[in-house]
């Protein structure tokens, strides 16, 4: 069974600037919930026990997002304000930890900081910080099933599963810019699968505005 997840959200985001400067994609809000929970939340439905998330050099607004605040906690419960007391309950047990890519240099450069904290692991989830799904089942666990069928890499749009050996392959020099599927494009042993649901990208105004229309949840 897969139990750690890695989320790739670092990287320049230059189509989304100038917001992008200091926001990253995966912290867009999508109505008060930001894209990055939706993701971590996408994992633990699907039975994660670790995520590891990749982040920009010299920010911590991933990180201080999922951060335990036990001031706010104990204001929020003196307060009365029950239902973002539900929100910060509900945040702080996705149970998330940070790393940095040091340079904007690809998705497989930035896979491979989390390298240092995933060691062991026989098969792991990568999710895509600016790519949301919209389904009755988790997109993630649609691909976990279908790797424990099959047992070998499932890869999709903006999710795989990668493993053991193809997580070696990535100690080595990595080529800048390459991104994850390239990067195994010669391995025989990727099975391509198609999730059941809606995909939303994050990736330029027009895919944000249309997230946020469909995915945006009330409070």
């Amino acid at each position: 069974m897969i139990k750690t997840a890695v989320i790739l959200a670092a990287g320049l985001n230059s189509r989304m600037y100038p917001i992008a400067r200091v926001i990253p994609k995966a912290m867009l809000p999508l109505g008060t919930i930001p894209a990055i929970h939706i993701l971590a939340k996408e994992c633990k439905e699907s039975g994660i026990k670790r995520i590891v998330v990749v982040q920009r050099k010299g920010e911590r607004l991933i990180e201080d997002y999922f951060k335990k605040n036990n001031w706010k906690r104990t204001w929020l419960k003196r307060l009365g304000k029950k239902q973002a007391l539900q929100w910060l309950k509900e945040i702080e047990s996705l149970k998330v930890r940070c790393v940095e890519q040091s340079a904007p240099l690809g998705e497989a450069h930035a896979l491979k900081q989390a390298l240092p904290v995933i060691r062991g692991e026989k098969a792991i989830a990568v999710l895509f910080g600016d790519i949301i799904y919209k389904s009755k089942k988790p997109a993630l666990k649609q691909l976990i099933n279908e790797f424990e069928r099959k047992k070998v890499a499932v890869i999709s749009s903006g999710r795989f599963i990668l493993v053991k050996t193809q997580l070696k392959s990535l100690q080595g020099k990595v080529a800048e810019g390459k991104t994850v599927a390239s990067l195994f494009e010669k391995e025989s042993d990727f099975f391509n699968f198609k999730v059941k649901g809606k995909m939303y990208g994050l990736g330029n105004l027009a895919e944000y505005k249309r997230a946020f229309a469909k995915l945006s949840q009330p409070l």
